[in-house]
């Protein structure tokens, strides 16, 4: 229970127009006791007013009011900012996963039970097929109106490859084909629209397959699927499917020559990279053990006229040692960042800004951003870095942005919080002037496409944002 005094303290807030949502959960009061204190006002400024008393108590009912204007108005807002991260969700979601605008059906994942139905339709459809061997015309056009019935059944859900395989040989088999269609049959319109239908359910299905492996055989055995015929019928629809599959396989095969580049790491290498992480790394034995490891490399290789000398071959391993500092936080992480960054710098021949992007690049893939900055500002304060270079404080700003945002994509909180933190972001990026596109949310899940804020920002006119 609140004491007189308090309860006159409270009415003094929610006469000023305070939420008392807000109140209760900055004073600790229950809603309960708030909702009555605010209709003892609501009934004493009634009675007032009924007793017309004088302007001072109207100008009081006046200002009542216009707060609850202001509060619906922030209810709007929140509203209008919720619908917005929704859109945001959307939009990120389309693109993370590959869905394409241009392809305007939407199907329904059927579920094992509705994917057994289907199946049991197929095999309905097989049985319509041998019905029309030896069928007059006539006979075989009643048959296909049955198969197109069957069809019309699962419109709805998406197929799996083989099903839509079964399908589209139904189709173009010989006993439909046997019938003859002359232009103005509408029958025969109406088997060019399923099979349209049918085939591009088919691509869908392809789509998600070529979406979830990584495996090159399979992803080659995928694009013998779309056939030339497929592509010339819609190059923008088929051929897109197609480049998708070209760029898939193109992008692993980079990335597997990059990562045997990467994972040709000697023991002896790793080491190096664990103490610097832990910040004990013994400089000269360092050095030693890479002109070693340098020569090793020499030797072992086949001689080509591309072949690398002993310096060329140090090079890379010092280029490795960073890579493997800056990208595999997980596996090195830093306990002493300053420490980590001096003795990086000395190791790379008193190169003391590489030393310290890779640093920070592991602090930002480990979202330790304070450290990061900290980091920076420590570091920079003692070396004559060029303007330029500030370019890794706005790095570390845009990360943290980065994990923000998707944090907010894949928070699931009540409404009202996920507006109340979107209109921060909003809030934040308007008032430090960051461009959108300078937001990086990471890859799409076939890596083949990086993802920005301006492409998923919920304003149609996104040059807005961008100021």
């Amino acid at each position: 229970m609140m004491s007189n005094d308090q309860k006159e303290e409270m009415k003094k807030l929610i006469k000023s127009g305070f939420d008392i949502e807000l109140i209760s959960f900055e004073f600790e009061i229950s809603i309960e006791e708030l909702e009555q204190l605010k209709r003892e006002i609501d009934n004493s400024i009634e009675r007032k007013v009924n007793n017309k008393t004088d302007y001072k108590e109207e100008k009081a009912v006046s200002k009542i009011q216009n707060v609850k204007k202001v509060i619906n108005n922030i209810r709007d807002h929140t509203r209008s900012s919720y619908s917005k991260l929704c859109k945001m969700r959307e939009n990120y979601r389309a693109l993370y996963y590959g869905i394409r605008e241009a392809q305007d059906l939407q199907f329904t994942e059927a579920t094992p039970q509705e994917r057994e139905k289907i199946n049991s339709l197929i095999s309905e459809m097989q049985e319509n097929i041998r019905k029309m061997q030896g069928a007059t015309r006539k006979e075989k056009k009643d048959i296909l109106k049955n198969i197109f019935d069957l069809i019309g059944k699962i419109n709805n859900y998406a197929l799996t490859m083989e099903q839509s395989e079964k399908i589209i040989s139904l189709l173009e088999s010989n006993e439909i084909d046997s019938i003859k269609f002359n232009t103005e049959d509408k029958l025969g319109f109406k088997l060019q629209n399923i099979k349209k239908t049918i085939v591009r359910k088919y691509t869908a299905a392809i789509d998600v397959e070529i979406n979830e492996t990584e495996n090159i055989d399979q992803l080659k055995i995928l694009q013998k699927k779309i056939t030339l015929e497929m592509v010339m019928k819609d190059r923008v629809f088929y051929g897109g499917i197609s480049r998708k599959i070209h760029d898939k396989i193109l992008k692993i095969q980079q990335q597997q020559a990059i990562d045997r580049i990467k994972n040709d790491v000697s023991i002896n290498i790793q080491r190096i990279v664990s103490n610097l992480a832990n910040g004990t790394l013994d400089i000269e034995e360092a050095n030693e053990v890479i002109k070693e490891e340098a020569k090793r490399r020499v030797n072992s290789k086949p001689k080509t006229r591309f072949s690398l000398n002993e310096e060329q071959e140090k090079a890379q391993i010092l280029m490795q040692i960073r890579v493997l500092i800056a990208e595999r936080s997980d596996q090195y992480i830093i306990t002493d960042p300053e420490t980590t960054t001096m003795q990086m710098g000395q190791l790379l021949g008193q190169d003391s800004f590489n030393a310290l992007t890779s640093v920070i690049e592991n602090l930002i893939n480990s979202r330790k951003f304070d450290d990061a900055r900290n980091l920076y500002k420590n570091f920079s304060s003692r070396n004559e870095f060029s303007a330029s270079d500030n370019q890794l404080l706005k790095r570390i700003r845009n990360a943290e942005i980065s994990d923000m945002i998707l944090k907010l994509i894949n928070m699931n909180a009540e409404a009202n919080k996920e507006a109340e933190y979107f209109i921060k972001i909003e809030e934040g990026l308007k008032r430090s002037n960051i461009k959108l596109e300078s937001i990086s949310l990471g890859k799409s899940k076939d890596g083949l496409r990086t993802i920005n804020l301006v492409d998923v920002w919920p304003d149609q006119d996104k040059s807005a944002m961008i100021i």
